[in-house]
């Protein structure tokens, strides 16, 4: 089984670096509403999907769970 995660509250990427260090684990969207964290996290995880946005506002939720079931997570992670 591997997991495809969605990191919430990613800042720079701490969690998703340590879980992404097993092989079954891969982070495929990170969100925050820190601007420079999440480009810090960009840097550090190019290959991730980012979202810029307060999870409490509508639209922001919205395109995050289009992109979760675009992309299948099946794992939530917060920090």
């Amino acid at each position: 089984m591997s997991y495809r995660i969605l990191d919430l509250f990613s800042g720079a990427g701490g969690f998703s670096l340590g879980l992404d260090q097993l092989e079954v684990y891969k982070t495929v969207i990170a969100t925050d509403f820190n601007k420079a964290a999440l480009e810090t996290f960009k840097k550090n995880f190019p290959d991730t999907e980012t979202i810029l946005g307060d999870i409490t506002c509508k639209e922001t939720k919205k395109k995050i769970i289009e992109k979760a079931k675009e992309l299948n997570v099946n794992m939530v992670i917060g920090g």
